[in-house]
């Protein structure tokens, strides 16, 4: 699948009380630099950099036009601010400050805007004084679940900041243009920052930022940045090494001609167990079935969309509370580790957690006490790199209409298991809690391993025919078995003579 990459920029220079010159101007020099170097098109860069309208309603209807055509866990998103910023002591926070005197926090941005479109991939830099607070992506110090959920639903996660929440960021009129701003076009084009493939990485990128902002400042701006990726991501090209590099032709091999009958139950490539579980192996027979467990879930789509249910084909932890996603990924990963199945090292994480003590300090820690309170009663935080490249997953959930049907969903996970590979199958369900359809009620793991150097075409087309393909008639039976408990309960309250 081909990401589309979309981006808002907003730039904003007429501040009443203390206008800048340059914003506007980085917005520009930034939209030419996308462009030009990373692969964006013109007709996907929104920019916002007056305010004859509301900031706010502007970026909203942006984000409207987004949504239409975004693709969720596959298409990436950028959104960038050049202009005045503040810091929140009380509450802990960065704020982005418009022109028409309105204002964003961070927070407020990710929720707003990140968050209801789940990119795959996710940018956020903010150009402005003290706009570096922390974030923690990575910890469990963030009272917003919902800002760390943006974790589990992306291959890359960057956040970049001009600087630190106590320091200002700086313009300069001997470069027109923002001191972050003007490095981060800088490195995008500086030939040498690139790979001898001609790819360059947000990591370089924020690395070469850092590194002059300081210097330029003298120290009185100093870049922030959080950032978490899974494999090696490309954010700019160098489309003349590209294309300079030369065409790999697929070298001619004489064959014998084989009957049908010769080609059963033999591996496809005649290679030993140990060179089966080789990287470049293990990337070729992952693609290969993972076309198969794909091409099992568009002919149940298929069919569940002949009925009355409502289906949604998306990342299949999308619709499920954080605490959910505990519970499944729990059971997952100790199913695995029961039935000896482990997957390759860091896939599967298992934390010990920690509960930290309330510091009374304001409105932040007295949230993020309740946000640990919050928390799945478990003694351990669980975690499974969907997004990782050593993994294939693809899901769907059902929403109930009404009280009759059963909230659930199916999903699957090729995964690379240490000593071959894996095809998990989850099945679950929410029961009615008398206000609504969210408790999870029913979690089904089931877990089968495979070699790497075998031919294994016939026995996962019917592994994923008996536990994807009857799928339909699981939810009928759920449905069943609601219809049936609420019958139930019906003819108590009936009056008996």
């Amino acid at each position: 699948m081909t990401e589309t990459r979309y981006a808002i920029l907003i730039g904003m220079d007429n501040y009443n009380s203390d206008p800048l010159p340059y914003c506007v101007k980085d917005v520009n020099d930034l939209e030419q630099t996308l462009v030009s170097h990373c692969r964006f098109s013109t007709d996907k860069i929104h920019k916002v950099i007056d305010s004859n309208k509301p900031v706010k309603e502007q970026i909203d209807e942006i984000f409207s036009a987004i949504e239409k055509e975004f693709k969720p866990n596959q298409d990436l998103l950028f959104f960038y601010f050049s202009g005045h910023g503040e810091y929140d002591k009380d509450e802990g926070k960065s704020k982005v400050l418009f022109q028409d005197e309105t204002e964003l926090t961070v927070e407020d941005i990710l929720l707003r805007y990140f968050l209801k479109l789940t990119p795959k991939n996710q940018y956020l830099l903010i150009d402005a004084c003290h706009s570096g607070s922390n974030i923690f992506f990575k910890g469990t110090n963030n009272p917003e679940k919902e800002i760390r959920r943006l974790n589990y639903h992306s291959s890359e996660l960057c956040l970049m900041f001009a600087t630190e929440s106590k320091k200002k960021a700086v313009q300069g009129n001997d470069i027109q243009n923002s001191y972050f701003t003007y490095y981060l076009t800088e490195a995008i084009k500086k030939q040498n920052l690139y790979d001898d493939d001609g790819f360059l990485t947000i990591q370089a990128i924020d690395n070469y930022i850092k590194k002059k902002v300081v210097e330029k400042s003298d120290f009185l701006q100093i870049p922030v940045s959080e950032i978490r990726s899974s494999g090696y991501k490309v954010f700019s090209f160098d489309e003349k090494v590209i294309q300079a590099k030369p065409v790999m032709k697929p070298t001619t091999v004489k064959t014998k001609s084989i009957t049908k009958k010769e080609t059963e139950n033999t591996p496809d490539e005649e290679i030993s167990f140990e060179d089966g579980i080789l990287p470049t192996n293990r990337k070729k027979i992952q693609e290969k079935y993972s076309a198969f467990i794909q091409n099992s879930f568009d002919i149940l789509i298929g069919k569940l969309n002949n009925t009355e249910l409502e289906v949604v084909n998306s990342n299949p932890f999308n619709d499920l509370e954080y605490s959910d996603q505990q519970k499944i990924f729990k059971k997952v990963i100790e199913t695995s580790r029961k039935d000896g199945i482990e997957a390759v090292s860091g896939l599967f994480e298992v934390e010990q957690r920690v509960e930290r003590k309330l510091n009374i300090g304001g409105l932040g820690s007295i949230l993020d006490h309740l946000y640990e309170k919050s928390k799945p009663e478990l003694e351990f935080d669980y975690s499974i790199k969907t997004y990782s490249g050593n993994m294939f997953t693809v899901g769907l959930s059902v929403k109930a209409k009404n009280i009759y049907q059963v909230r659930g969903g199916l999903f699957a996970l090729f995964f690379q298991a240490k000593y071959g590979f894996a095809i998990c199958i989850v099945k679950y369900n929410h029961s009615w809690t008398g206000t609504s359809d969210k408790e999870l009620e029913f979690i089904d793991v089931i877990l089968k391993p495979f070699l790497l150097n075998e031919n294994n075409e016939d026995i996962i087309s019917q592994y994923l025919k008996a536990n994807i393909d009857n799928f339909d008639k699981i939810l009928k039976s759920w449905n069943e078995q609601r219809q049936k408990e609420i019958n139930e309960f019906k003819s108590k309250t009936e009056f008996k003579k």
